[in-house]
C-alpha cells in the first residue's frame, strides 16, 4: 500500500482474489497495535526518567553527607542544590510521560469505538466481496464447462459421427454457451456493486487512516517537547552550578573557613615574662548620654510578597502542559533575617553565593493548578492574587523605623500634658511618602476640657522633616495610674522598609507593575513622666 497522497480505492478493487478489503481493515486495526506500543515506549522512558531522579537524589544526599571540615566544605551545598534540581527536572519529566500516557490510552479508546462502528458500516463491503468470489468461481466452472463442449463438439465434427448425436453435441454446446453467458452477466453485476461499495469503504479506511497518522504526530510531538522542555531546564540548571561555582572564589572560600573557625581578630596578651614589670593598660570608653513617642526600641519588620496573575494565563497554562518555569530574584535582601515561602508553589537554592539576593522558581503543575481551583471558586475575576512568600526583618537600630517617637507626660495636680516629639527619616522612607498619620492618646473617662495641637485626641496630619504635637486636658480627680502610651498609624506607598525589590528571571514572561505599600503594625511611643 502507497500512503503518499496515493487512493486506497486505487489499491483496493486489485490484487489476487480481491483482497484489498481484507489488507485495508487489518491495516485499520493495525492501528491499536501501534497505538498500545507507543504507550509502552513511553512508559519505559518514564521509568527511565524516575530512576535517573532517584540515582540524581541519592548523589546530592552523598554531597549533603560531604564533610563539613575544611575550606572546601561550602561547595558541596553547591553540588547538593545542582543535584537536587537535576532529580526535580527528571522526576518532572516522568510525570509529563505518564500524562502522555494517559493521553494515548485515551486516543486508544476512542480507536476502539471508532473500529466497532467501521465494522458494522462495512459489512455490506464484506458481502458484497464475498459474493464476487463466489461469482468468479461460478464463471471459471462456466468457462470450463463451454471451452469442454465445443472441443468436444469439434472432436465430432472431424470424426465424422452421425448428424443426430453431432445435433445432440451441438445442443450441448449452445447450452453451455448460454450458462458461461449468463455467468459473465452475474459476475459484471457483482463486480460494480463491488466496486460501489469497496470505493465507499476504501474512503472510510483512508479517512481513518490519516486522523491516526495525525493523532499520533501529535503525540509523538508531545513526548518531543516534554524533553525538549526538560532539555532546557537541565541546560539551566548547569548554567547555575557554574555560574555559582564561579562565584565562591578561593578568597570567599577561606573567608568562611576562618569565620567559622576563627578563635579572635585579637593578639593574644597579659603571659610573658617580662610582661610583668611593665604597667597595666585598661580601655575605658565613655559613652554618651542616651536621647529621650528612642535609645530603647525594636524595629519588626514583617512583610509578603504576593503576585497577580491575569485570568487569561490560565487557558495558556492548561492548553501547554510543558510552560516555561517562572522564575524571580529578590534583590536588596540584606535587611531581611528569615523568608518564609509557599512551599507547595515555589523552590528556592539555599547555596547562592551573592548575599543580596535570593532566587526562587514555581513549581508550574502545582501553579497551574492553583490558579484553576482560583478561577472556578471565582470565574468573573480578570486577575487572581497568589500569596508567594513571607519575610521578617528586626533590629533595634532606631534609624529603620520611618518615624522617631518620642513622649513626655507632664502632671500637675487635675491637669495631664503630653508632648510628642517626631522625626522623620527619609532615608528609610521618604517623608512625602508617609500618609494618613494618626496618634492615638487613650483619655481618662473623667478627662474634660481637651486641648490639643489638632482639637482632636485622634490625630490625622501629614508630617514632614521634625516637629512637636501637643494636648493636655483636665480630670475630674488627680489621675495616679501610669502616663498614657500613644499609638501612632500611617501608610506608606511607593516603597517598602525592608527594601526589597523583585524582578523576573529570563525573557519568557513579562511583569507589567510592581506595588509597595507599608503600613503600620503596633507602633507605640511611651511617655516618660
Amino acid at each position: 500500500l502507497i500512503l503518499a497522497h496515493f487512493d486506497f480505492r486505487m489499491c483496493c478493487c486489485f490484487g489476487e482474489k480481491n483482497a484489498g478489503f481484507d489488507i485495508l481493515y487489518h491495516n485499520m486495526k493495525h492501528g491499536q497495535i501501534a497505538t498500545k506500543e507507543l504507550a509502552e515506549f513511553v512508559r519505559e522512558r518514564a521509568a527511565i526518567e524516575e530512576t535517573y531522579s532517584k540515582s540524581m537524589s541519592k548523589l546530592a544526599k552523598i554531597a549533603s553527607n560531604g564533610s563539613p571540615l575544611g575550606t572546601f566544605a561550602p561547595m558541596w551545598d553547591v553540588f547538593r542544590v545542582s543535584s537536587d534540581k537535576l532529580a526535580l527536572c527528571h522526576l518532572e519529566l516522568m510525570r509529563k510521560m505518564n500524562d502522555l500516557i494517559r493521553d494515548i490510552n485515551k486516543y486508544n479508546e476512542e480507536q476502539v469505538k471508532i473500529h466497532r462502528k467501521t465494522k458494522e458500516e462495512v459489512i455490506g463491503t464484506l458481502e458484497s466481496v464475498q459474493s464476487l468470489q463466489v461469482q468468479n468461481s461460478h464463471l471459471q466452472k462456466a468457462r470450463e464447462g463451454y471451452h469442454s463442449k465445443c472441443v468436444e463438439l469439434e472432436r465430432l465434427r472431424k470424426e465424422g459421427v452421425p448428424q443426430k448425436e453431432l445435433e445432440k453435441a451441438e445442443l450441448k454446446s449452445k447450452k453451455a454457451a448460454e450458462s458461461f453467458a449468463g455467468s459473465i452477466e452475474k459476475f459484471n453485476r457483482a463486480g460494480r456493486d463491488f466496486e460501489q461499495k469497496m470505493s465507499e469503504s476504501a474512503q472510510k479506511f483512508q479517512d481513518i487512516e490519516e486522523a491516526h497518522l495525525r493523532q499520533m504526530k501529535l503525540l509523538i510531538k508531545a513526548y518531543s517537547h516534554s524533553i525538549e522542555d526538560t532539555h532546557v531546564q537541565v541546560g539551566q540548571v548547569h548554567e547555575e552550578f557554574k555560574q555559582n561555582v564561579e562565584n565562591i572564589g578561593i578568597e570567599n572560600l577561606i573567608q568562611k573557613f576562618t569565620d567559622q573557625k576563627g578563635t579572635g581578630k585579637e593578639r593574644p596578651g597579659d603571659d610573658s615574662d617580662f610582661d610583668d614589670d611593665e604597667p597595666k593598660k585598661f580601655h575605658i570608653q565613655i559613652r554618651p548620654v542616651a536621647s529621650r513617642e528612642h535609645n530603647c526600641c525594636l524595629v519588626k519588620i514583617t512583610g509578603d510578597l504576593t503576585m497577580s496573575f491575569p485570568a487569561g494565563i490560565i487557558r495558556i497554562f492548561t492548553t501547554n502542559p510543558n510552560a516555561p518555569v517562572l522564575s524571580f530574584r529578590l534583590v536588596n535582601i540584606s535587611r531581611v533575617d528569615h523568608f518564609l515561602p509557599n512551599k507547595k508553589l515555589l523552590y528556592s537554592d539555599p547555596s547562592q553565593s551573592d548575599p543580596d539576593t535570593k532566587d526562587f522558581w514555581f513549581n508550574m503543575p502545582a501553579l497551574t493548578l492553583h490558579l484553576q481551583r482560583e478561577a472556578e471558586l471565582n470565574p468573573q475575576a480578570s486577575y487572581y492574587n497568589v500569596a508567594l512568600l513571607k519575610y521578617q526583618a528586626s533590629s533595634q537600630d532606631p534609624g529603620r523605623a520611618p518615624l522617631l517617637l518620642s513622649a513626655e507626660c507632664q502632671r500637675s495636680g487635675t491637669v495631664t500634658r503630653v508632648s510628642l516629639d517626631y522625626h522623620c527619616c527619609p532615608a528609610t522612607a521618604p517623608a512625602t511618602q508617609l500618609t494618613s498619620v494618626q496618634v492615638l492618646l487613650p483619655l481618662d473617662h473623667t478627662a474634660t476640657d481637651l486641648q490639643s495641637a489638632a482639637d482632636s485626641v485622634n490625630v490625622c496630619f501629614w508630617v514632614s522633616g521634625s516637629g512637636t504635637l501637643c494636648a493636655s486636658w483636665q480630670c475630674l480627680e488627680v489621675p495616679r495610674g501610669p502616663p498614657p502610651s500613644l499609638a501612632v498609624q500611617f501608610v506608606g506607598s511607593g516603597a517598602s522598609l525592608a527594601g526589597l525589590d523583585v524582578e523576573l528571571v529570563g525573557s519568557r514572561y513579562r511583569m507589567s507593575l510592581v506595588k509597595k505599600r507599608f503600613a503600620t503594625g503596633k507602633y507605640m511611643a511611651g511617655c516618660s513622666l
